[in-house]
């Protein structure tokens, strides 16, 4: 039943005709018997945690009168982060112009005629955000969060998804881009551990040799007179500065010597190195990523578009849906476009000397035989999708009708391409099993020198 709102300045009536708002104070009070006939909702609570989980309920629900039902927040402070997932807070000296703000909601939602039910949960996703859009009349801008996993979250649709999901939400909106549904802006780029996807890193230098954090960087110095160089600590001598090569003394820095660089000790285990190599640590899962395996993706702010607003009316009727893939790489490519390019890389490999890879990842029967149809083209994609976040822009991956994915490595050093394959096995093996509970062996990974003999394998 609709509560009256008491507001602090004493007005009693929020109502203007049959716009009813129902005062919240608990997530109990959000059944859909009593947001049936209700213009919009204040949530009133305390807990900033309890205001989430309420409007979690709102957004996850079947139909569009209520998952896209005008939010407010009862007046007081809340976290920047928490008003960007609602339609603002109440402040009273706003009441006129609120009430016209839910008026134009609600008439835009009765123009929406596709339920999300019948949708996937990508699907579901991105009609919603469109339908969002359509219903406000404003832009998606994301904003800094850093309780999110992507340390951004986007209005209103953030608020339904799973902290370890967020990164779906980027690739639905990658597709809606490309679909012509959203216009976008670049705002920023993350990026994202190569385990949990988290975006939280301490960057730090390790040891070449051994990866010890335990390094000391020492001054390197130029005698001019000898031209030796050597570490600051070989030129020490008591309090002066002696050069181990001719003995003489060096007074005077820019005169004598100067610093041109430094060198770093590793103190585990002795090892010298000018360039140190760089860790991203991982604060969410404590994985030590290389800088070249962190998966950087683009966050934007995004525009509907007139066709995303027909979208938004009349559902994915209006386009194919077989058609949402997150594999819309243009490196992922038909087995006989892929075919010739190899044939290509054959005679590049024979008239250049050079040395190129295949690399062929297959999933177990044991694995793909249960599924059934839209399952297994969905897993497909899943397994496409993580192993062109790890390739190079030059590098080509295809699939054919089996389970098998081949990836052709143009110009690679037999050390990067046995890298990438101890990738694709963690973290294939790691995607399945946290799944698909099972102690087989799940995937296979071969490395195949380019050749002649080659041409016909991946047939």
């Amino acid at each position: 039943m609709n509560e009256e709102f008491d507001l602090p300045n004493g007005a009693k009536d929020f109502m203007r005709g049959q716009q009813d708002f129902l005062h919240v104070h608990n997530s109990h009070q959000l059944t859909e018997s009593d947001l049936f006939d209700t213009a919009a909702l204040i949530l009133d609570a305390k807990d900033e945690q309890l205001i989430i989980k309420m409007l979690k309920k709102i957004r996850s629900m079947r139909y569009k009168s209520f998952y896209l039902k005008p939010v407010f927040l009862a007046e007081g402070k809340y976290s920047k982060q928490l008003v960007s997932q609602t339609d603002g807070v109440l402040y009273t000296d706003q009441i006129p112009n609120i009430l016209d703000r839910v008026e134009s909601i609600n008439k835009r939602i009765e123009e929406i005629r596709t339920v999300t039910s019948k949708y996937t949960f990508s699907e579901s996703i991105l009609v919603k955000t469109l339908q969002y859009l359509f219903t406000r009349k404003t832009e998606m801008i994301p904003f800094r969060d850093r309780n999110s996993i992507l340390s951004y979250c986007f209005p209103f649709i953030s608020s339904i998804i799973s902290r370890e999901d967020q990164v779906i939400l980027l690739d639905v909106l990658d597709y809606a881009h490309s679909e012509g549904l959203l216009e976008q802006t670049l705002v920023d780029r993350v990026n994202l551990c190569k385990t949990c996807y988290g975006t939280y890193h301490n960057f730090r230098e390790v040891c070449p040799k051994c990866s010890s954090l335990n390094l000391q960087s020492v001054d390197l110095i130029h005698h001019f007179r000898c031209a030796f160089i050597g570490p600051a600590t070989d030129y020490k001598q008591g309090g002066a500065l002696v050069c181990p090569k001719c003995d003489k003394e060096l007074r005077h820095i820019g005169i004598d010597y100067d610093k041109p660089s430094e060198i770093f000790n590793c103190l585990a285990c002795n090892h010298q190195a000018q360039i140190p190599n760089m860790r991203a640590h991982c604060v969410d899962c404590g994985e030590e990523n290389e800088l070249e395996y962190l998966k950087t993706r683009a966050i934007y702010r995004f525009r509907l578009t007139a066709y995303g607003e027909e979208i938004a009316e009349n559902g994915l009727q209006k386009i194919d849906k077989e058609t949402i893939s997150i594999t819309d790489d243009q490196r992922v490519l038909p087995i006989e476009t892929w075919q010739v390019l190899l044939r290509q890389e054959i005679e590049r490999v024979k008239l250049h000397g050079i040395r190129s890879k295949v690399i062929s990842v297959k999933i177990a029967d044991l694995i793909i035989d249960p599924m059934d149809q839209d399952t297994r083209r969905d897993f497909k994609k899943e397994v496409l999708r993580e192993l062109i976040s790890y390739i190079r822009p030059v590098d080509v991956v295809t699939t054919n009708n089996t389970n098998e994915v081949f990836i052709l490595f143009p110009d690679i050093k037999t050390k990067e391409v046995i890298e990438m394959e101890e990738v694709f096995d963690y973290n294939l093996n790691k995607m399945i099993r946290d799944n698909i509970p099972t102690e087989e062996e799940v995937v296979t990974i071969k490395i195949f020198p380019v050749e002649e003999d080659l041409i016909d394998f991946s047939s």
